[in-house]
């Protein structure tokens, strides 16, 4: 189909059936619907195309002829209607796309689509229940899989079609349920695959995406006989005797069987990893360029359980990442980013909203002619200049983008990887624009957790690790990536400006290339302090190294000057390799969108991001967006939190809620009892530490020391209540909201700030902090 004819395609294109050269038929649709892509962006437009029993979808026509976003094979799932004109499509008890359709004869038409699709399908692949379905007819690797896969595939084969009941006669072990699920997607995707490779399309995407689908398959089956494998093995070291095992949860689901103790499994690991791994990537690495990025991209981007688990059996023949890269060290020093599965996380929806902010504005000059012959660090600034966030939240803002990371593992070569890191160390900058109210300076040891692990496959924890000068650590990780900083700041008071100059490190580790990029960030500018309407700026130049590969991405932003024809706020980068080398270019505007071509092509230009919109009412909520305005709440995944984190901040909470008077009372009283604390530090000659990172030497300038974390907080946390007691924890944890020794100044003010300590609790697990009535987290 032309780009013409797709323009003139309505929102949902009719179901038409196409007459295979062997008399087949099979549905072809395409069209727009609305998918849920995360909490972040939620429901956004997409283009679908079901064909040959694939639904796949671009974002947008133009896209079908090279890039796809994702697919399923149909004959894999199960379609199921939902409200405002949507439908789910499962595969297995996991939902691969949430759907909306513009009106209800539209969803209907894809309903009925898919579901003759899908019965089309099923149809066409009855036959594949022998190897030779790997093959095509002619005896050529239409697939791409080549014949000495044939002996290891019909051994599975044999041992997932063995008898069921235990007086079956046959040498094999006892059928498995999960592990013939997984054996018969793997036969239904390489079917799949060998159909697309055998069609007469203009592109390769139907390849592409069936060979990605095969490769994931194949990756499950291997994950399961693994765990099978591990259980034989255990049941008959342990076992003299036969032995039931029963049926377990989703990731365990065994039928009843009995085990032979004489025989011995003959579906070995060793088959399993030889099975497809190793020769499917060989094979489809070298069918076609489109094929090759996903091939490997699925590689790098594995699960945390199949990477765990062939690391962790010896008769693997699967590669693991090299001991001395630093992905290998990464992956022994983190802890495991898996949690136990909750639905009130999975089907929690934050905030979109916030109360407004007061119309109160004070004159700053007002506060400092009042501060004439004063101590200024006794002398609290109103919250009047603040946002309803802490800095340990704020700095967390700069991972909004994570999914251009995501996008980055996916690549294979190093110099687009540093395009697209480049651009998410430039997507931070967004979340500054229109923002002039300042966060509230964080109370030293104050903490900040964000765990997305479940809807985004993400987990932060931020802290602040020093006061005087002010220094805030974080760290976030995920399956694939690590992102981790030392944030500090020198600033300069010029008269009509402010200038802040970060000095702190930044990183980010790509875990399965073993690529390292480090960063220092370009100075900040705050303009019209003293009079006129505040606004800031970034500006200067910067670097963004891998330090494993040598490419540099060199970025430039153009300062505001009334002395300059430039347009400020533009962004300029180029990328290159260890040569000096140009690959790649970006450039956009920092607050709004990037464009990335190869170097000195303009016509490969394309936008590789664009800054999501915010809220028609921002302006009333701070210009915060909608990550911004989920940090205050206490959601299901946040039970059990430590003692110190920032949504417990009491002044902090009274000034969302718009108690701006008791706010600033609850403010002093905090910043008198760090003060106590601080005397009773020097009076015992003791000294802080933080908790959860450590000073030790930068890996990158081994010459200096930053703060990197510990990987204790998230064991901490398994522990659940041993943050909120602190006599039991081993970790000592400081209790810097406790306003008690400095009640007596303002009585009023102490007992307000135990009541703001949750207000924002929307957990459904009743949120407690020790200082609050009731003591800790019943979580």
């Amino acid at each position: 189909m032309s780009a013409t004819s797709m323009a003139s395609v309505p929102m949902s294109g009719a179901t038409a059936l196409h007459k295979q050269e062997d008399g087949a038929q099979t549905v072809r649709k395409e069209g727009w619907l609305t998918k849920w892509t995360n909490y972040m962006k939620g429901w956004q437009r997409r283009y679908f195309v079901l064909e040959k029993g694939m639904l796949m979808y671009f974002r947008s026509p133009e896209e079908r002829h090279h890039t796809c976003r994702g697919s399923v094979i149909v004959a894999n799932t199960q379609i199921e209607n939902a409200s405002s004109n949507g439908f789910s499509i499962y595969a297995g008890s996991r939902a691969v796309f949430h759907l909306r359709a513009y009106t209800e004869k539209d969803r209907q038409e894809w309903i009925n689509a898919l579901q003759l699709a899908k019965v089309g399908t099923i149809r066409l692949l009855t036959g594949l229940d022998d190897c030779n379905a790997w093959s095509s007819s002619d005896g050529e690797d239409g697939d791409g899989v080549d014949d000495d896969d044939d002996d290891s595939l019909a051994d599975v084969s044999m041992a997932m079609d063995a008898p069921t009941h235990p007086s079956g006669s046959s040498d094999r072990p006892p059928q498995s349920r999960e592990l013939k699920d997984k054996w018969e997607k793997v036969k239904v995707a390489a079917g799949a695959l060998s159909y697309a490779a055998g069609g007469k399309q203009s592109d390769n995407s139907g390849v592409q995406s069936a060979a990605k689908s095969l490769l994931s398959a194949t990756r499950e089956l291997f994950d399961v006989s693994i765990k099978h494998h591990k259980r034989w093995k255990s049941t008959m070291q342990r076992m003299q005797a036969k032995v039931a095992l029963c049926e377990g949860d989703d990731e365990d689901d065994d039928e009843f069987y009995d085990l032979d103790m004489t025989e011995t499994p003959s579906v070995s690991v060793t088959g399993m990893a030889s099975l497809s791994l190793e020769h499917l990537e060989q094979h489809t690495d070298g069918a076609d360029d489109g094929v090759d990025g996903t091939t490997k991209s699925s590689d790098g981007g594995g699960s945390a359980s199949a990477r765990g688990a062939e690391e962790g059996v010896a008769e693997s023949k699967v590669t693991s990442i090299d001991d001395g890269s630093p992905a290998a060290r990464a992956a022994r020093e983190l802890p495991d980013v898996q949690t136990p599965y909750d639905p009130k996380v999975v089907a929690f929806k934050p905030r979109r909203s916030i109360p407004d902010r007061p119309s109160k504005n004070v004159s700053l000059w007002g506060i400092m002619k009042n501060c004439i012959g004063k101590d200024l660090s006794r002398i609290p600034m109103p919250v009047n200049f603040n946002e309803p966030i802490s800095l340990t939240q704020r700095v967390l803002e700069d991972v909004r983008y994570y999914d251009l990371l995501y996008q980055a593992v996916t690549k294979d070569d190093p110099a687009e990887r540093m395009a697209y890191v480049a651009t998410f160390v430039l997507s931070a900058f967004a979340a500054t624009f229109n923002r002039t109210f300042k966060p509230f300076n964080p109370l030293l040891g104050e903490t900040f957790e964000m765990d997305r692990t479940a809807t985004l496959g993400w987990r932060a924890i931020a802290e602040q690790v020093s006061h005087h000068p002010p220094r805030c650590a974080f760290h976030v990780e995920s399956a694939d990536w690590i992102v981790w900083q030392d944030f500090s700041l020198d600033s300069k008071f010029r008269g009509k400006y402010l200038q802040m100059i970060p000095t702190g490190a930044s990183h980010i580790i790509l875990k399965a290339s073993g690529d390292h990029y480090s960063w220092r960030k370009c100075p900040t500018t705050v303009h019209n302090i003293i009079v006129g309407k505040l606004w800031l700026e970034h500006h200067g130049t910067f670097e963004v190294k891998n330090v494993k590969t040598g490419h540099v991405a060199s970025i430039k932003i153009t300062p505001y000057s009334i002395f300059s024809s430039s347009e400020a706020r533009r962004v300029a980068a180029t990328v290159r390799d260890v040569t000096g080398k140009a690959h790649f270019e970006l450039s956009g505007m920092w607050e709004s969108h990037l464009d990335m071509q190869i170097a000195g092509q303009e016509h490969t230009k394309r936008n590789i991001w664009r800054d999501e919109p915010r809220s028609p009412n921002s302006a009333k909520m701070y210009n915060m967006h909608a990550m911004a305005l989920q940090f205050n709440e206490f959601t299901p995944a946040e039970a059990g939190c430590c003692q110190t984190d920032s949504r417990f901040r009491p002044d902090k909470n009274l000034m969302e809620i718009t108690d701006w008077d008791m706010a600033n009372r609850v403010k002093h009283l905090l910043e008198e009892a760090q003060r106590f604390r601080r005397k009773q530090y020097e009076q015992t000659q003791t000294k802080w530490s933080p908790v959860w990172f450590d000073l030790l030497p930068d890996p990158v300038d081994p010459s200096r020391k930053v703060f990197q974390y510990n990987g204790k907080y998230w064991a901490e946390k398994a522990k659940r209540n041993e943050f909120a007691d602190v006599a039991k924890s081993a970790t000592p944890i400081v209790g810097i909201y406790d306003v008690s020794p400095v009640a007596h100044k303002d009585a009023d003010a102490a007992a307000s700030a135990v009541k703001a300590m949750i207000v924002n609790d929307h957990s459904g697990y009743g949120i407690r902090h020790p200082l609050c009535p009731g003591g800790a987290s019943s979580a």
